[in-house]
């Protein structure tokens, strides 16, 4: 992991600590195995939704009235049954973002794709999706979101969604591996997928609770 790379047996081990840590603060993130037609072979892929309650600057679907609240996060399975503290259950003053965590063969790296949909089940268009998120990383005039998140087909299940793309996660990830180990000596970082989620989540919405890294710390 010295090089910022991370081969696929090491995401899945990431993966299922992420879980095991997820399930103690109660944070909503899965881990799901689909078999592909192309091989025998079943992939494994994170997966969390996160719901966002509508802002009065925010886009709403033309059939839906406005609302104010912040982002929660949700635990239901179900996206009938989602629910957004503050705002009763997903509904037309509401927009769920679903993130998949999963990795690239090609860049030997995690990759974030994510969708957002209004209640009707409409796609949240791209340059839309960023009223709905704090300005963490990249401002929304700035023009620079365009050039890291794309809209591509998921590699699992064919559909259209986001993607923040992963040239530069590897370099990314290598600065913090170096720095990581001169801190703690000879020692790695325990979960490289930890440690990514809170670089690269809250360019879109994707906080990390400071719980996971006193729990990842004590392992």
């Amino acid at each position: 992991m010295a090089t910022g790379l991370l081969t696929y047996e090491e995401f899945v081990r990431n993966a299922r600590d992420l879980v095991v840590m997820s399930d103690r603060l109660g944070d909503g993130w899965e881990l799901r195995h689909v078999r592909q037609t192309d091989g025998p072979e079943e992939t494994a892929f994170l997966v969390k939704r996160i719901c966002v309650a509508i802002a009065e600057e925010s886009p709403v679907d033309p059939e839906t009235p406005r609302d104010v609240g912040e982002p929660e996060n949700i635990e239901d399975e179900d996206p009938a049954t989602l629910h957004c503290r503050g705002t009763g259950k997903l509904s037309e003053k509401t927009v769920q973002f679903e993130y998949h965590v999963i990795y690239s063969p090609s860049y030997q790296v995690p990759v974030l794709f994510f969708t957002a949909t209004f209640h009707s089940g409409r796609l949240v268009p791209l340059k839309e999706i960023w009223k709905f998120l704090s300005p963490f990383h990249v401002t929304r005039d700035s023009g620079m979101e365009w050039e890291s998140v794309t809209q591509q087909e998921h590699p699992i299940f064919g559909r259209p969604f986001y993607h923040l793309h992963p040239c530069h996660t590897s370099n990314v990830m290598a600065t913090i591996l170096t720095a990581n180990k001169h801190e703690r000596g000879d020692r790695d970082i325990k979960n490289y997928l930890l440690s990514w989620l809170t670089i690269f989540g809250p360019t879109i919405g994707l906080n990390v609770l400071i719980d996971y890294l006193k729990i990842d710390s004590k392992t």
